[in-house]
């Protein structure tokens, strides 16, 4: 559910899985994949958004970025 939530919004399952980690319903390992997956569907859709809307010029210099993040975040939830 985070996941499919984050192609709109990340701040909003990453809250919701917050508080269901924080009262005990979820523990810390499904918690952090939810986190993930949603900030990965919500890159997602910034790319998608970057080459439709943004056009070839923009995206060429957007997308490094976004990858490099993403990329960086999925890296360092595995270390």
């Amino acid at each position: 559910t985070t996941a499919a939530a984050g192609f709109a919004d990340t701040h909003a399952p990453a809250v919701s899985i917050g508080e269901m980690y924080a009262t005990g319903k979820v523990g810390i390992d499904t918690a952090q994949l939810a986190v993930m997956l949603a900030f990965s569907t919500n890159t997602a859709t910034k790319v998608v958004l970057t080459i439709t809307a943004g056009g070839a010029d923009y995206a060429r210099r957007m997308l490094p970025g976004l990858l490099l993040m993403i990329g960086g975040a999925w890296a360092g939830w595995f270390v």
